[in-house]
């Protein structure tokens, strides 16, 4: 069986009437999550960047990397609304809203509350985008300034 249409997740891939698929087979298909280049973005109200540590794929080795484990054993409180797709480099969360007002959009949940508090929800939660496509579209190589070390 595919472990696509298999997957036991709401399924990010239907059309609705206003938008696209929140992730398209396509790209799971083709990338099955990873890390993305470039794979720095901003977090919007802050002065802060982070970096995509990994995007969640299906049937990955790794059990902590597999949007289905993931899913299915979410210990974090990150609203029913919500599923998460991936993480940054301190293990903040990026989440996909996948019913509700926001549908479609990706979230940064910083988990260790180090960014001033949002006034997004009470899990501190900060919209990267209106989309998943547009999450990645966003996504940049961060520059030192010219003269400073890395």
């Amino acid at each position: 069986m595919d472990a696509f249409q298999d997957a036991p997740i709401p399924d990010l891939t239907v059309r609705d009437a206003q938008t696209d698929p929140l992730i398209g087979y396509e790209f799971l298909l083709e990338t099955n999550g990873g890390r993305p280049i470039p794979a720095d973005f901003l977090i919007p109200g802050t002065e802060t960047s982070s970096t995509v540590s990994v995007l969640l794929g299906i049937d990955k080795t790794s059990s902590r990397n597999d949007l289905v484990h993931v899913f299915q054993n979410q210990e974090l409180e990150i609203g029913d609304d919500n599923i998460e797709i991936g993480n940054d480099l301190g293990g903040n969360l990026l989440l996909l809203v996948f019913r509700g007002k926001k549908t479609g959009a990706v979230l940064y949940v910083d988990i260790l509350w180090e960014l001033p508090e949002s006034v997004e929800s009470t899990f501190n939660s900060y919209v990267l985008s209106n989309s998943f496509d547009e999450f990645l579209d966003s996504l940049f190589e961060f520059q030192f300034p010219q003269g400073q070390d890395k």
